[in-house]
């Protein structure tokens, strides 16, 4: 049985085949849970959504086989989901197309924007670029049943944005290089050419001295002239460098294109290109300018019909109040492959827009997903691509203004897609086939009834958050999430009703953009008085009674350390187990903070701690049964720390981390209390380490766990289980030893 057969049985099987904590044999495999599509429940009907997909190709000889690369956002911190297929991607089944992962054996599963192609004339060539870090190329000339991982001495940090292949030479590629990854080793950005033969591979950066400092955010190549590329370079040293370039020779040399096109200093952090396939002298670009904010999104499009020598700015979507989307990460511009007029673009989330006539005019396709990009399948349909996954339309039509999601041409293509972007899980302590997970780009809460499937709590939760259940009474759950207007809701039904819980809380300290996912633990239960819960704003919300009041507890914890010179938020919360007057948090500037009187007094015990806001504390452990025994875990690099542990409250603190690879950050953490030397468990950017010697040393932590982001953990005492919530592969478990008697 090949890989992607192993990896689409797990998926299947993985939710259904809860381990026996009593078992005398424990297994060190992780196994997933899922979600293998997220069933969406509305009046319109049942749809599945996934995770975000950056890219989609379609092999030319078969249009049921079809790849897509999986990727977060567009930061510098990458997780991801790799690189997965199909091979039934038009069947008519209700159930979608049946996926499988294809490279989970490797570093790194970062597949960003245009990253992934293959060679039309022999489609079993694929190349993918993975996004740092440990980042490299993949190469399959068996069409993803085996691949090779390429450059990694070169690329472990670099950041890639596209990769287009040589179409006369599937042995020649070009790779535009974005930037570097978090923590990595500077690598020099631009436009890559890759050689590759039967001794090796070579890189070359083509563009370094044609713009010095500058990153390259796209590259793209004639399909019947190989000489002839083009790229988009952005941040330049010397700003009158910036913008659209062409080469006419393979890339050895390249010329600023600038009649009436965007350049210099008019161009800011990004610049994307399509080509007409059917005439490549039409090229689309959209270059954003530096002006460009959420708060004023700034961007221009254009379009060359004679490659590159005249340019003509193409008109502003008029829907959407005429608001653009700011995001470079969701840039969409594809063109049709049989006709250069038709371009479909987005406007504002959610607006998937088309012109058909070189973007003079346009038109609202859908509005039912947040569009990252447009491709193709082998018929010609559309392959629209998004935060929640991939939609065929073999005619999309004008919207129809009183449809919400507008033309009924979009077809869910997700199917198992299982490359879900999930911050933390929270499972019943007292039964783990049920649970709760907070996702990205999710529209509410996902529900784990332990099938591989999920569904949304409809109406409940947002993309950023968290789920918290009593111990003793599962049927009541809390639901904290920032963006939603109602943020703090319980149900008492186990998570079918749910309530909105916030009197007497002063809403005005959760307001703006400072609450979010960086606050998402910013929530804790007492497990001895489950009526009591403790909630972060700029002060510590307390409440005895299941949420029906709140009051605060103490002052505001740093009147100046938030964004803007105000009042820092809290970002992590903790009670102390065994002694409740005991409680930890911590704020957006980096300070940590305790009391010992229950809220009365707050006192500042960061003495040691790396302090500021690129060194937030981020999870807060208590030692159950010693109150001033305490491991903290941040969100700093190496050089700063990334693990620390208090024996007195926060008087002193030795930092843990230091066999922790430095090229990783720690993104979560959680300790396993039972045993005499506590195991700890840090979640990073590619992958879970484990300490049993207090952080002396780590090591890479169970198998076949794909190498994402893990964002948080949750660990079940009484089943010796410990979850996972992963950036990019959904939600994993993993048996844990059994202490000794």
């Amino acid at each position: 049985m090949n890989k992607a057969a192993v990896g689409l049985m797990l998926l299947m099987v993985g939710a259904a085949a809860f381990l026996d904590a009593q078992s005398a044999e424990r297994s060190t495999i992780w196994t997933s849970l899922g979600p293998a599509g997220l069933l969406h429940v509305t009046t319109n009907g049942r749809t599945v959504v996934s995770g975000r997909v950056d890219i989609a190709v379609s092999d030319p000889r078969d249009a049921n086989v079809m790849y897509v690369g999986t990727n977060v956002g567009g930061g510098t911190v990458l997780g991801g989901g790799g690189v997965w297929k199909t091979t039934n991607y038009l069947t008519t089944d209700p159930a979608g197309p049946t996926w499988a992962p294809l490279t989970d054996d490797f570093p790194s599963l970062s597949i960003f924007g245009k990253s992934l192609a293959l060679y039309p004339d022999n489609p079993d060539i694929l190349y993918a670029a993975a996004s740092g870090p440990d980042g490299g190329i993949l190469k399959t000339v068996d069409a993803g049943a085996h691949w090779e991982y390429l450059l990694g001495d070169v690329f472990s940090s670099a950041l890639f944005s596209a990769l287009v292949i040589n179409p006369n030479d599937p042995n020649i590629v070009y790779v535009a290089v974005r930037g570097t990854a978090a923590a990595g080793s500077p690598v020099v950005g631009g436009v890559y050419r890759l050689t590759f033969t039967n001794t090796g591979a070579s890189s070359q950066n083509l563009t370094a001295e044609v713009a010095p400092g500058s990153v390259a955010t796209e590259v793209v190549i004639d399909p019947t002239n190989p000489l002839v590329l083009y790229a988009g370079l952005v941040r330049a040293t010397d700003t009158t460098k910036n913008g659209v370039y062409q080469s006419l020779d393979g890339g050895d040399n390249w010329q600023l294109l600038t009649n009436h096109l965007l350049n210099g200093s008019e161009v800011g952090d990004w610049i994307a290109l399509a080509m007409a396939p059917s005439l490549p002298q039409t090229i689309y670009t959209t270059i954003f300018k530096p002006d460009n904010s959420s708060s004023n999104p700034s961007l221009q499009r254009f379009v060359t019909t004679d490659a590159g020598n005249n340019w003509s700015m193409l008109k502003p979507p008029p829907m959407a109040n005429g608001k653009q989307d700011y995001r470079n990460w969701h840039v969409v511009l594809g063109v049709d492959p049989k006709v250069p007029n038709v371009v479909y673009a987005n406007a504002t989330e959610p607006f998937f827009i088309r012109s058909t006539d070189f973007g003079q005019t346009w038109a609202t396709l859908y509005r039912c997903e947040d569009p990252v990009n447009a491709y193709f399948d082998s018929t010609g349909a559309l392959a629209l691509v998004g935060d929640r996954g991939i939609h065929r339309a073999v005619a999309p039509t004008d919207c129809v203004p009183q449809d919400p999601c507008c033309s009924p041409a979009f077809v869910s293509r997700q199917g198992n897609l299982g490359n879900f972007l999930f911050y933390n899980v929270t499972l019943d302590p007292r039964n783990p086939r049920s649970g709760f997970g907070v996702g990205q780009d999710q529209l509410y809460l996902a529900k784990f009834t332990g099938a591989p499937r999920w569904s949304y709590v409809e109406g409940i939760g947002f993309e950023f958050g968290k789920v918290l259940i009593d111990p003793h009474d599962p049927s009541i759950v809390y639901s904290l999430a920032p963006l939603r207007q109602t943020f703090v809701t319980r149900s008492t039904d186990g998570g079918t009703q749910w309530t909105a819980i916030s009197n007497g809380i002063d809403t005005h300290e959760f307001e703006g953009t400072g609450f979010r996912e960086a606050t998402s633990n910013a929530i804790a239960l007492d497990e001895h008085r489950p009526s009591r819960l403790v909630l972060g704003g700029q002060r510590v919300w307390q409440t005895l009674d299941r949420g029906a009041n709140w009051t605060h507890i103490g002052r505001v914890l740093s009147p100046m350390g938030g964004t803007g010179g105000g009042p820092a938020m809290i970002t992590a919360i903790a009670i102390a187990p065994s002694q409740r007057d005991t409680i930890y948090a911590a704020t957006e500037d980096g300070r940590f903070f305790a009391t010992f009187d229950g809220g009365s007094n707050w006192l500042e015990r960061d003495q040691g701690l790396p302090l500021g806001p690129a060194n937030v504390t981020v999870n807060i452990v208590i030692d159950p049964a010693h109150p001033d025994r305490v491991f903290i875990q941040t969100s700093g690099l190496a050089a700063q720390g990334r693990v620390w542990m208090t024996n007195d409250g926060g008087s002193s603190w030795s930092r843990l981390d230091a066999g922790v690879p430095t090229n990783l950050l720690v993104l979560s953490l959680t300790v396993d209390w039972r045993f005499r030397h506590p195991i700890l468990y840090a979640g990073t950017t590619r992958g879970v380490f484990s300490s049993s010697d207090l952080g002396m040393n780590w090591s890479l932590f169970g198998q076949d766990l794909p190498r994402t982001m893990v964002m948080g953990f949750q660990i079940l005492p009484k089943d010796g289980i410990l979850v996972a919530a992963t950036f990019g592969r959904g939600v994993y478990q993993i048996p844990l030893r059994i202490p000794r008697r």
